[in-house]
């Protein structure tokens, strides 16, 4: 895609999405990217949805507990598919497909984006 497309569906998401101007090119640029090669189509469809939801549904949690679009980068890849059901401060909840609970927990780095870990909070 062209840097047109980029710039058009950022201008969609901020503007008739109603998010903030970061959070839009953020989305934006997965959205228009090419898949990388590691990995499959459906799998990268699964990507780029659970983004578009956990920014969807919890952008501002995510600002008020003082992440941005860098800091939730990796943490994308571990929704796998699966609902978000709450955001708090270091940790994303998401219901497995049993309805279990399962908790992804955030350990900050200085000066880099944190790293996210499922399961239990590491030490």
């Amino acid at each position: 895609m062209t840097d047109d497309d980029f710039e058009e569906r950022a201008a969609i998401l901020e503007f008739d999405g109603g998010l903030p101007r970061a959070w839009a090119e953020s989305l934006a640029r997965l959205a228009t990217s090419p898949r990388p090669g590691a990995y499959l189509p459906e799998r990268w469809e699964t990507i780029v949805s659970d983004a578009h939801r956990l920014v969807d549904g919890h952008w501002r949690r995510l600002e008020a507990v003082g992440l941005g679009p860098a800091d939730v980068r990796e943490l994308i890849r571990l929704i796998d598919g699966r609902d978000i059901v709450a955001v708090g401060m270091g940790d994303v909840t998401v219901r497995m497909p049993a309805g279990n609970r399962v908790k992804i927990f955030m350990r900050p780095r200085i000066g880099q984006p944190p790293v996210w870990q499922e399961g239990r909070r590491a030490a």
